[in-house]
């Protein structure tokens, strides 16, 4: 399978930050879990981050301490077989002892830009979030990327069949 990246930099996003995050919902330190159309990750103890992938485009459920990222980053998926191959690439630093336990979170730095990290699958998949002027160097940077590494743009759509697929 080739791999497939998908602009998801529309869809809701958000940073919680406070000590009241509901821990039922936002799992501990480098943590992700699905609940309800969205990822909820965490990043350290007192701040996590919402992705909403496929509910309302207009969230209600998020708590006050809640800041809306969705114009301020870009969210992109990177799935397939050979997801950790353009992962390897995107981001200068050895994923790899980040991807112990599944899904996982993490940040890190790319070119001093921050980007935050979600392993959705088994390396299969991930999500990148970071600064939108960054994100969209990033994004062009999968189609500019050497051919062999078989890179092909998604539709939202097609991401959801994936997502599903288990």
């Amino acid at each position: 399978m080739t791999i497939r990246v998908c602009d998801l930099s529309h869809r809701p996003k958000a940073v919680v930050i406070g000590p009241d995050i509901d821990r039922r919902i936002f799992p501990g330190k480098g943590r992700a879990r699905w609940h309800e159309d969205a990822w909820y990750a965490g990043l350290s103890h007192d701040e996590g981050h919402y992705y909403n992938l496929s509910g309302d485009l207009n969230p209600v459920c998020l708590p006050a301490c809640a800041v809306d990222m969705t114009d301020a980053w870009t969210l992109m998926a990177v799935y397939g077989n050979n997801a950790k191959n353009l992962m390897d690439r995107l981001v200068t630093i050895d994923i790899d002892p980040f991807l112990k336990q599944e899904p996982c979170f993490f940040a890190t730095r790319v070119h001093n830009a921050k980007v935050y990290i979600l392993n959705m699958k088994n390396n299969k998949g991930f999500l990148i979030a970071c600064d939108r002027s960054f994100g969209h160097g990033l994004y062009e940077m999968c189609f500019n990327a050497p051919g062999f590494l078989g890179i092909q743009p998604s539709v939202e759509r097609d991401f959801h069949v994936w997502l599903k697929s288990g």
